[in-house]
């Protein structure tokens, strides 16, 4: 199987702290080494990019963060999560998402895309 290097990584920005406060965890990012670079989403715009959202960055941008830590997965098909990397490329971050996300993950409500709620049955 071929393999993947996801990057997780923490910070100092309201958005980082809020994340972490909420989760309780250190780590507030995530982003993943394909495409001959750092693909990853992010809620601010940072250097060139247009806007906030999905875009690819220097392969190296968290080589030198101590905060950063590189944990290389296997994936079962390579070529379909490069295609699905550049599909996403350029989407504005997904605010919402990350709602419903935290809803689900911390609160066990699932919440649809017109945000409205359920109780999550498991």
């Amino acid at each position: 199987m071929e393999k993947v290097t996801l990057i997780f990584v923490g910070g100092d920005s309201k958005v980082d702290k809020l994340i972490t406060g909420v989760t309780g965890g250190t780590k507030s990012h995530v982003a993943g080494l394909i495409l001959d670079g750092t693909c990853e989403s992010l809620g601010m715009k940072d250097g060139s990019d247009l806007y906030p959202g999905v875009w690819l960055h220097s392969p190296q941008k968290y080589l030198n963060n101590p905060d950063a830590e590189f944990v290389e997965i296997e994936v079962p098909n390579l070529d379909a999560l490069k295609a699905e990397a550049r599909r996403l490329l350029g989407r504005p971050y997904g605010y919402t998402d990350c709602i419903r996300t935290g809803m689900y993950e911390i609160f066990g409500i699932a919440v649809d895309e017109q945000l409205r709620y359920k109780i999550a049955q498991e």
